[in-house]
């Protein structure tokens, strides 16, 4: 169950009849994208008897932030990351100008919004005047926006209802379905220079014989990617490490062993030296470490974007690499190391 407060906060009995759900606030989003949704937004708006525009318009304007309200989900969205008690001493401001009577601080009021914008009570029938503010001007101009007039409709086309059945009819007869499957079925067939003398009137048949025709059209020269990539062996050297099978490593992938040992240092920000029993890295790095890496470029240098196979060349253009799958042709840019 939601906890309530009074309207205003400041009414601190605890029977008052005009209450009102508090803020719940949830933080979205990092960097230049943060954003503070106030989840129960709608509710609240909903117990001031106000819309929910009006509410998030004003915290805005006072926080000097871009608004956006989900009317789907009843909340709204304020651009930065903004503190509780913040918002909810703009809510309290907002319900001061907009919602309480200023005679007897009665929140049961309603808003007239002509040239200019008042607040009727309906407990005491003072009529009060709203202070300026952007908001109000806001109200004002969205209630004087010019209603679209819509376009006369186009006359309707005469029918001729004597021969409505003639033209608008279809038999939907199970013979009368079947005779035209059969008729698009060999006109399909006619259009592809097939010749098939015994048209089958099955309509399974007709869909299974279709499907294996295009089956014997597709081309099955891809073979499954049946590569068995070494898994790294590393042994500790100190402050140091072996990658022993870096060779097998890079040959098991078609890869030149500079090549993958820039990527290496680059990931790592390390030096490594390539020596006659492996690879010598500064670091102490795990076995579970190194097959991550291996893995991570793979994916990025080895592996087709498209058909996932692992048939794949480097070609250059323009001063831009490009990873060119053998199989499907597919071409992907890729970032360039410098081989050292």
């Amino acid at each position: 169950m939601h906890v309530t407060v009074n309207i205003p906060r400041s009414v601190l009995d605890p029977f008052y009849r005009y209450k009102m759900p508090t803020l719940m606030v949830k933080i979205e989003g990092k960097g230049n994208g943060v954003r503070t949704v106030i989840v129960n937004m709608g509710q609240i708006m909903d117990a001031l008897h106000r819309p929910l525009a009006h509410g998030t318009k004003f915290i805005g304007f006072e926080v000097g932030a871009d608004t956006k309200v989900d009317d789907q989900q009843h909340a709204c969205m304020i651009r930065g990351q903004h503190d509780v008690d913040k918002l909810a001493t703009c809510l309290d401001k907002y319900i001061a100008m907009y919602v309480l009577c200023n005679k007897c601080r009665n929140p049961e009021t309603g808003l007239n919004i002509k040239n200019k914008l008042t607040t009727t009570c309906k407990a005491c029938g003072n009529h009060t005047k709203v202070k300026d503010h952007p908001l109000s001007n806001y109200i004002i101009k969205s209630n004087n926006k010019p209603k679209t007039i819509k376009k006369d409709k186009l006359p309707k086309p005469h029918v001729n209802h004597d021969n409505v059945d003639e033209q608008w009819s279809l038999e939907v007869t199970s013979d009368a379905i079947a005779s035209r499957r059969q008729e698009l079925i060999c006109h399909n067939i006619e259009n592809n220079n097939i010749e098939n003398n015994n048209v089958i009137v099955n309509h399974d048949d007709d869909y299974f014989a279709l499907l294996r025709r295009i089956y014997d059209q597709l081309d099955h020269t891809v073979k499954q990617n049946d590569t068995k990539i070494h898994r790294p062996d590393v042994k500790k050297l100190g402050n140091k490490i072996m990658w022993c099978n870096f060779i097998p490593c890079c040959d098991s992938i078609g890869r030149q062993p500079q090549h993958l040992l820039s990527f290496v240092t680059v990931e790592l920000a390390t030096t490594a030296e390539l020596g006659d029993k492996g690879l010598i890295v500064k670091g102490r790095y795990t076995n579970k470490q190194i097959e991550d890496l291996l893995k991570k470029y793979i994916v990025d240098y080895v592996t087709c974007n498209a058909c996932r196979q692992m048939s794949t060349t480097f070609e250059k253009e323009r001063g831009v690499q490009f990873k060119c799958c053998q199989q499907c042709g597919c071409k992907t840019s890729v970032p360039t190391l410098k081989i050292s």
